[in-house]
């Protein structure tokens, strides 16, 4: 009785992300082992919401199986409820909740924040993050960096050269320099930061899809050729609906759509 659970987040708003799980009928386009999709009804439903009854063909090297479901939207939430009605299983259940994350700018004391994509705390693009005073950090490539008055800064040749109060410096990249406070800085991807105390941290706002299957064959002989190809499918099912995100939005939230 195979099941699978898993919270991701992602760069999209919660509303983007039910609409792209909602567009039933492009699912075809990119999602794995499902080679047509046909909606044969659809009637409305409370919160502007619908119903819908949809038959999925998929398929894996020389096995096609159809099945079809009753797909409740509820965009109000947002949410989508996946309910069997017909096909090889005994039983299929399926839902997605889509969960907003705060946008507002983080309250972080002392903390080191990962710029890397993915990170728990995700850095706006472009972002400026105020830097606790003296604190030293790998500075991007060709960056420009006020320092402070009379330091010492790494510069591209390697030579150490004692820099005016304000000054903008082209530094090495990997060189650590020692930043005046306050002052903002074009970090490198994958830096760990030391934040000052109390500094607003400008966060990348998103979304979490939490998504959860449960599924069993009627057939035990099918279960066996095709169960471990359904059940690595469904495990890609939140990371190609974010794929399918980026290219209908492009890079995040708030680049385009709702």
């Amino acid at each position: 009785m195979p099941s699978f659970a898993t919270k991701r987040i992602v760069p999209f708003t919660a509303g983007q992300m039910y609409a792209v799980v909602a567009d039933v009928e492009q699912y075809p386009q990119f999602l794995p082992m499902c080679e047509s999709l046909s909606v044969r009804s659809r009637e409305a439903a409370g919160d502007g919401g619908a119903v819908l009854t949809a038959t999925m063909a998929v398929g894996y090297k020389a096995i096609r199986e159809s099945f079809t479901t009753r797909v409740t939207l509820h965009p109000g939430e947002p949410a989508i409820l996946v309910e069997y009605l017909d096909g090889p299983f005994r039983r299929l259940q399926n839902r997605w909740r889509f969960i907003e994350r705060a946008t507002a700018p983080g309250q972080l004391t002392g903390a080191h924040v990962p710029v890397a994509s993915g990170s728990p705390i995700p850095v706006a693009s472009g972002a400026h993050i105020p830097v606790a005073s003296g604190a030293q950090f790998p500075v991007a490539s060709g960056a420009h960096v006020p320092v402070a008055s009379g330091v010492h800064v790494p510069v591209a040749s390697g030579s150490p050269i004692p820099v005016a109060s304000g000054a903008h410096v082209p530094v090495a990249s990997g060189a650590h320099v020692p930043v005046a406070s306050g002052a903002h800085v074009p970090v490198a991807s994958g830096s760990h930061i030391p934040v000052a105390s109390g500094a607003p941290i400008p966060v990348a706002s998103g979304s979490i899809i939490d998504f959860y299957i449960d599924y069993e064959f009627r057939s035990m002989v099918l279960g066996a050729l095709m169960g471990a190809m359904f059940d690595k499918a469904f495990r890609r099912f939140a990371e190609a609906f974010e794929a399918r995100a980026r290219l209908v939005y492009g890079r995040g939230a708030g680049s385009s759509g709702a």
